[in-house]
């Protein structure tokens, strides 16, 4: 029984839809979102940046970076055994690409960068099952496995500008816009059959950040984040016939099944609004806090819109080195009543603990957070890592 249920539930992520539409929850598996607010400063993303997080924070943050730098970022996730119904799983997939990189640049009163980063990177999977057949019940001997594999990544163009002295004397205002152009691969297997599909989408974000003085400073920016409608081509292993024509065929006169469909995808990454504050104490202790809401009602019906908390530490220990720790509150909600969805509701919350250091050695930037679920539903239990490099010129 549990066979057939996970069939169908792959069968359905791939055919949803009338003939038209397919897939307003192709980006439903919410451990694919990846956490782009990491860094060893905290989970902030409205008030810190750096050259190795380009494209997954607030524009108008890169005003902060001084000289020509660049930077690279690689992150890593434990794999989540039951990440949803049936025995579900998920796992980051594409591990050789870096979770970003990017390059500023400084003129003036100006900033100009370009990024690339990862949006959305999810390889969901069943289990392990045997085939059966009307003649053999028990099993054939032949066994398979149903996954889908999918990846959104985001190339950035931003700009910043500051201007100073706007209120009071060191006060400062900093603006800055972000193009993005987002990449979808998509990839569903299920027995002798696949379905592909590959596309692209432009995105912005907005943001400002003012600070008050040297103590006080407060970020806002909004992400568009991108829609997808894109056409879906289908795949099959099994063989339907020889192909009659030598000439084209060659040594391999086999032809195999090439669906001609006119599904399409159409789904969307969620806006988000963040906002966020940071006070500092002294030279030695600074404290972020930060509100990041997530507008999932875009994606169905049923999804409701939450809110991302976070708060952390940050202390100066010497010039050079900085060590952060910090907690992060999300939420996945569903307006149905149901015990379907109240087994999901449950099940997605989580609590995460970060713990972080930076250091800067001469020219050289080295930053690593250390993420881990402290307080969870079974399908968000994880850890991850995200180690950073940085270059100034």
């Amino acid at each position: 029984m549990k066979k057939i249920i996970v069939l169908l539930v792959m069968y359905n992520l791939v055919y949803a839809g009338d003939l038209d539409r397919v897939g307003t929850t192709t980006l439903w598996v919410t451990q694919g979102y990846v956490f782009e607010s990491i860094s060893g400063t905290g989970f902030g993303r409205s008030i810190y940046s750096n050259v190795a997080n380009l494209g997954s924070t607030n524009p108008a943050a890169i005003y902060d970076v001084d000289n020509i730098s660049m930077g690279i970022s690689y992150q890593f996730e434990s794999a989540i055994k039951q990440a949803w119904f049936v025995d579900l799983n998920h796992e980051r997939g594409h591990l050789y690409l870096p979770q970003s990189l990017g390059i500023i640049y400084p003129l003036k009163s100006f900033r100009i960068g370009i990024g690339f980063s990862q949006r959305y990177n999810s390889f969901f999977s069943t289990d392990e099952y045997e085939s059966t057949s009307e003649f053999q019940p028990e099993g054939t001997g032949e066994f398979f496995t149903a996954d889908r594999n999918s990846l959104i990544i985001c190339y950035s163009g931003l700009f910043s500008y500051t201007n100073n002295n706007i209120i009071r004397t060191n006060d400062e205002l900093c603006l800055g816009i972000q193009l993005n152009y987002n990449v979808l691969y998509l990839t569903d297997r299920i027995y002798h059959t696949q379905a592909k599909v590959q596309g692209g989408a432009f995105s912005a974000a907005l943001g400002l950040r003012y600070k008050f003085g040297d103590n006080l400073q407060i970020g806002l920016f909004y992400e568009r984040n991108p829609s997808f409608n894109e056409k879906i081509k289908v795949e099959s292993d099994i063989i339907v016939g020889p192909d009659t024509n030598t000439a084209v065929a060659g040594n391999n006169p086999d032809i195999r099944a090439i669906i001609d469909t006119n599904y399409y995808l159409k789904d969307k990454l969620p806006d988000k609004l963040n906002l966020g504050l940071l006070y500092r104490f002294n030279e030695s202790l600074e404290m972020t806090l930060e509100v990041c809401d997530i507008y999932w009602h875009q994606l169905s019906e049923e999804s409701l819109n939450s809110f991302d908390i976070s708060g952390s530490l940050l202390g100066h220990l010497t010039e050079n080195l900085s060590i952060s720790a910090g907690l992060l509150s999300t939420e996945r909600r569903y307006d149905k009543q149901s015990d379907y969805y109240s087994t999901i509701n449950d099940n997605l919350d989580g609590l995460f603990m970060l713990a972080g250091v930076n250091l800067r050695y001469g020219a050289f930037d080295f930053d690593l957070a250390l993420v881990t679920a402290v307080v969870y539903g079974e399908w968000r239990k994880q850890n991850i890592g995200k180690f950073s490099l940085g270059y100034s010129m």
